[in-house]
């Protein structure tokens, strides 16, 4: 059994690692997203649950990769209504790009 921790802040990184986590999993949304659609709940979660932009999570993915840790991206498509489609493929899209 693997130990699998919520990220939502970067200065955790550090700690969940020291504990024994095995793998990382967070979500990401950036602050002009949830804006722009006002959005309130993203990937099932208050926003306070996801990290709040990619070069965040680009951090997060460096440091949990020196350590030979997988960071696991949550994405909740079903929250999306059709005119956000376009907008998730865009954020997937760059999460791909990080990692």
């Amino acid at each position: 059994m693997k130990t699998l921790s919520l990220l939502s802040l970067v200065h955790e990184v550090g700690s969940l690692l020291e504990v024994g986590a095995e793998e990382i999993y967070c979500g990401v949304m950036a602050e002009e997203v949830i804006r722009k659609y006002d959005l309130s709940i993203i990937n099932g979660c208050p926003k306070v649950c996801n990290l709040q932009n990619f070069a965040e999570l680009e951090r997060v993915v460096q440091t949990v990769h020196s350590h030979t840790v997988p960071v696991f991206i949550t994405f909740n498509p079903a929250l999306y209504n059709d005119s956000q489609f376009a907008l998730a493929e865009e954020l997937i899209g760059e999460v791909y790009e990080l990692l």
